[in-house]
């Protein structure tokens, strides 16, 4: 008998719907404040301001739909995708906690680079990491876990 054939195929349901709530979560997160400076006043920027939360929010809805095809085709195949989806929102979201000075200058400048460098220079040492970066940094772990512990049951089922 070929082994392909006759491999049982596991239900990835509560997996699935973790994983489908943390890519929601981590959607939802780049729309809260990634970094706030303070500098005589206190400025805000939201993770989908940036380049590293745009691209956070995209791979989230890449993990979502991941996550609902794993769902509804009973095959738990697909969450591996998802925690592909979720280990590169991991990626983007340390580059931005790297470079957050940069980060924070560029939302604020726009397309305007040489105000950028100028902002960054002002505010070197003043930024800091605000509660949606925490939010979006734990929802992209869980999409991760949930999609890494599905292929790994998976395999031994």
């Amino acid at each position: 008998m070929n082994p392909i054939i006759t491999r049982r195929r596991t239900r990835p349901d509560a997996a699935a719907s973790i994983a489908l709530g943390a890519s929601a979560i981590t959607a939802v997160a780049t729309l809260l404040s990634w970094v706030s400076v303070t500098v005589l006043v206190t400025f805000t920027a939201r993770g989908i301001d940036t380049d590293e939360g745009v691209i956070t929010c995209v791979l989230a809805v890449v993990g979502a739909l991941t996550a609902l095809v794993a769902m509804v085709a009973r095959d738990g195949r697909a969450m591996l995708a998802t925690a592909v989806a979720g280990a590169g929102a991991l990626i983007a979201e340390l580059v931005f906690a790297f470079r957050l000075n940069e980060s924070f200058a560029d939302a604020v400048a726009g397309t305007d680079k040489a105000e950028g460098r100028s902002v960054a220079e002002l505010i070197e040492g003043s930024a800091s990491l605000e509660i949606g970066w925490f939010v979006a940094l734990l929802g992209s772990l869980t999409m991760i876990g949930a999609g890494l512990y599905e292929t790994f049951r998976r395999r031994r089922a």
